[in-house]
């Protein structure tokens, strides 16, 4: 089976394929759709409550829709198909213990303090030594100790 190319993925939609881009760019606008709609419901009741002109409602409808388009090129990752966030990204990561974990504690990873446990069967890990983060359970990672080697 030929290996795919994960930037040309496909995600069938009711017989539709579509294409990685145009899902990342749907999937944005359905995320969008609610909040346009509250803004569209406040600036044209504005109309009738305030007495807001009609070219002013229709002037924050717009500027609301060329912010999320200003936005969209810096959190279009997040949009992407398969991409992980959250916790599940530090899964490879190494860090150092903050206090003991006996079984758990805090563990800094990077620049992020998080929430850590061992992982059963593991030495203990004392403040300071250094950890690798072997799985995510909820927003609490599961760690053992990292003596450097591998």
């Amino acid at each position: 089976m030929p290996s795919e190319n994960p930037f040309r993925r496909s995600h069938g939609l009711r017989g539709i394929k579509l294409s990685s881009s145009h899902y990342t760019v749907g999937k944005y606008i359905l995320f969008q759709l609610p909040e346009l709609s509250v803004v569209c419901v406040l600036a044209i009741g504005a109309r009738s409550w305030v007495g807001l002109p009609d070219w002013a409602a229709a002037g924050i409808i717009a500027l609301w829709v060329i912010k999320d388009v200003v936005i969209f090129p810096f959190v279009r990752i997040a949009y992407q198909p398969g991409s992980e966030g959250g916790a599940t990204r530090m899964v490879g990561a190494r860090g150092t213990a903050q206090d003991a974990l006996q079984p758990s504690g805090y563990v800094r990873v990077s620049a992020e303090l998080w929430r850590a446990e061992l992982q059963p069967g593991s030495p203990p890990v004392g403040p300071g030594d250094r950890v690798r983060v072997l799985g995510v359970r909820g927003l609490t990672l599961l760690v053992e100790s990292d003596d450097g080697a591998g």
